[in-house]
């Protein structure tokens, strides 16, 4: 068997395990998806990141990123009564917390590979919906935040997309209307995954072989 078709078989079996609701941050949440490549412990992709405007106090933006990428299966096991549906096999998921004295107005993630059902949904009371939301022709996935900003001490909903892509490192800029930081953020990469009839015949197979081993 190749490295590439272990890899693919690894993420069919990895992607039909159950995992327990979450609440709070994404950083760290259980069931985000492992591939050994990811900035998180053992190489998941989930954690946090900061953006700056690089000004002083008090013309400040300032604040965190949490964001997970999840199988479909894993997302909707962790978050049961979110109001988000994914359209692909992967969900990518990001909240923005303001700790700076500027608000937030938008939160911009570069998306260089094939994504939709972009999103959003409430984990926690008091949190900040997008006003507006969508995909530009630039391969930006954009959520606006106009009625209200994200304040001091807030935080956006879980913003999503979906993709059938696999995870790298990219871009993400949040905006305060006039100034704005740069994150290093999950987005979807040029390798995508196999159709769901492929990924269940490459589990079927990877379980068949590890019972063989053990005999």
């Amino acid at each position: 068997m190749s490295t590439k078709t272990k890899f693919f078989a690894f993420l069919a079996v990895f992607s039909l395990l159950v995992v327990p609701a979450q609440a709070g941050d994404l950083d760290g949440i259980a069931g985000a998806f492992n591939d050994g490549s990811g900035p998180g412990v053992g190489g998941a992709w989930t954690g946090s990141t900061t953006y700056n405007n690089g000004l002083a106090v008090p013309n400040n933006l300032f604040g965190t990123i949490d964001y997970a990428v999840m199988t479909a299966g894993n997302f909707a096991a962790a978050f049961p009564t979110a109001t988000y549906a994914s359209g692909a096999a992967m969900v990518y998921l990001y909240q923005v917390n303001n700790s700076g004295t500027f608000s937030v107005s938008a939160e911009i993630v570069n998306v260089n590979a094939s994504a939709n059902s972009i999103g959003q949904f409430e984990n926690t009371v008091g949190e900040v919906a997008s006003s507006l939301f969508g995909f530009d022709s630039g391969n930006k996935a954009i959520w606006n935040f106009a009625s209200p900003l994200i304040g001091t001490g807030q935080s956006s909903y879980v913003l999503a997309f979906s993709s059938n892509n696999l995870p790298v490192l990219g871009a993400s800029i949040t905006v305060d209307g006039g100034t704005f930081g740069v994150s290093s953020v999950p987005t979807p990469g040029t390798v995508s995954i196999p159709e769901p009839a492929s990924l269940a015949l490459l589990s079927m197979g990877f379980m068949a072989l590890a019972v063989r081993r053990r005999r």
